[in-house]
């Protein structure tokens, strides 16, 4: 078992929660380090920037179809387990059909985020983040209950040095549009990312015009599970994922 422990910061540009950082793009920051399919599960609200310390584990056998990398990782700060990721191919459920262009404009019209709210300056959702600064996915109702789209044309500024969009902001895309598929955002309660697992089957450049899909799977007492995809401008799936969003106790904190 080979271990490499290396200090890294989440910068304050990518938070969701005031104060802390968005669930699906740390979860993306953990998936970079085990592969495209990955399965991470959130411990702990994620600090902005301050040290932490990233540590992937490696077996020494290799992925499918590629070199031997990460089977592990975790973020602790200051011993504390923050998030861990694990690099397995997830069981996540088929995407529905790409929602046809006009579906999609409409829900974005619908966002319930565009009046001022806590999560104004999220990272994915915000609607108070300029364009470039923020992914600005707003996803909102469509006709079918428990099902959200987004309109979402990617900013030239969220490209890489290979002109293609960070794997992290395609798991942070899969992230909001699920909130809002379970409820949050319409006078449900609070939810907060456990877990999210996801593969990124494909690429986004910049300036594409792309659809996200997030929708109801189900509910156990506090857990609310959805599914979520981004959808290419041709209509592919480039990135799927399953979340379980946890609500807060009824009465006081969750725990």
């Amino acid at each position: 078992m080979t271990e490499v422990v290396r200090t890294m910061t989440i910068d304050s540009r990518f938070s969701g929660p005031p104060g802390f950082g968005n669930g699906g793009y740390v979860a993306g920051v953990l998936a970079r380090a085990v592969g495209s399919e990955a399965t991470v599960t959130l411990r702990a609200p994620i600090p902005l920037d301050i040290p932490l310390e990233l540590t992937s584990e490696s077996d020494g056998a290799p992925p499918a179809g590629g070199a031997p990398g990460a089977r592990r990782a975790e973020l602790r700060h200051e011993g504390r387990l923050l998030a861990e990721a694990v690099a397995a191919a997830p069981d996540l459920p088929p995407p529905p059909p790409v929602p046809d262009r006009s579906t999609a404009l409409a829900a974005s019209e619908r966002y319930a985020g565009r009046t001022p709210n806590p999560y104004q300056e999220c990272f994915v959702c915000g609607f108070a983040r300029e364009p470039g600064a923020g992914l600005r996915v707003f996803a909102g109702p469509t006709p079918t209950p428990g099902f959200v789209a987004a309109d979402w044309t990617v900013h030239p500024g969220l490209g890489d040095e290979a002109g293609t969009v960070p794997g992290e902001f395609l798991w942070g895309a899969l992230d909001c549009p699920g909130a809002y598929a379970a409820g949050a955002g319409a006078g449900a309660a609070d939810l907060r990312l456990g877990r999210m697992a996801a593969r990124i089957s494909g690429r986004v450049r910049p300036g594409e015009r792309c659809t996200v899909a997030g929708w109801r799977l189900g509910r156990e007492r506090r857990k609310h599970f959805t599914g979520t995809a981004v959808y290419g401008e041709a209509g592919q799936v480039v990135a799927l994922a399953s979340a379980v969003w946890i609500a807060p106790r009824a009465g006081g904190p969750d725990s």
